[in-house]
């Protein structure tokens, strides 16, 4: 596997997805991805197509959660 494309796949996975949709997903299309293809054009759009409804489930959301003490 070349690394400086898995570098450059994750850094463009990480940019757009990264606070929306999983950490699985995110590594798991990277992978995929590096397997098949010697460039990162397409990229986005593949993710789209076939990770886009892998997204963070809504409790891990947002890093502010609010807690009460009682």
């Amino acid at each position: 596997m070349d690394t400086l494309i898995r570098e450059q796949t994750l850094g463009i996975l990480l940019k757009n997805f990264g606070r929306t949709h999983s950490p699985r997903a995110i590594y798991e299309c990277a992978d995929e991805w590096c397997e098949k293809q010697v460039t990162t054009a397409g990229l986005v759009s593949y993710f789209n197509a076939y990770y886009g409804n892998r997204l963070i489930d809504e409790g891990q959301k947002s890093s502010k959660t609010y807690y009460s003490k009682g």
